[in-house]
């Protein structure tokens, strides 16, 4: 597993690039219409089809580099999509550890954080820097108190299929790949 961060600022993405999540259900009918559901994913599958639309020389060569060091998709890496990528005032589960987890949180759906950076960490509202933060755990002395947090949070990720690569004008290129989530 990579502790890589996708090189380019995904604020560049075209507006036309996708978010797609899926859940892999099966399911089964009997004669009278009752309807059986098997489902064995704990968190969506979530695909990100990515188009930059005009980025220099450097950033082309800094991207398609990436692309060739984590060999395609062999290799996963952490990527902070500019979308929906950041928690604010974010109440915090304490775990049976005595941690608090970070989330990310889609609607009424949250799913655990394992890479935050930004972090700031408040006891009943109140801010405090005594705390340690490891894949998105967090260690501090709350008691019974609340714990929330600000962050932001990033998907791991790997490469899916091919990276495509048009020169626009002389020193001008448009970029479109696909970036699947993985979970190690």
């Amino acid at each position: 597993m990579s502790s890589m961060v996708f090189p380019i600022s995904t604020g560049r993405t075209a507006w036309k690039s996708k978010i797609s999540q899926e859940w892999t259900v099966e399911e089964e009918r009997a004669g009278s219409g009752r309807r059986r559901t098997l489902i064995n994913q704990a968190e969506p599958a979530i695909t990100f089809d990515l188009s930059f639309p005009a980025l220099t020389r450097q950033q082309r060569d800094q991207l398609t580099g990436f692309y060739a060091l984590m060999r395609g998709s062999f290799d996963s890496f952490w990527y902070k999509d500019y979308s929906h990528h950041t928690a604010a005032g974010q109440g915090l589960p304490k775990g049976a550890d005595g941690k608090y987890q970070c989330l990310i949180v889609t609607g009424e759906y949250a799913e655990p954080a394992y890479k935050v950076e930004n972090l700031k960490v408040y006891i009943d509202g109140v801010q405090t820097i005594d705390f340690t933060e490891q894949n998105g755990l967090i260690t501090v002395a709350a008691g019974n108190k609340q714990v929330t947090a600000d962050y932001d949070y990033y998907y791991k990720v790997a490469f899916s299929g091919a990276l495509s690569v048009t020169e626009l004008i002389t020193g001008r290129y448009s970029v479109g790949i696909k970036l699947k989530r993985v979970i190690e």
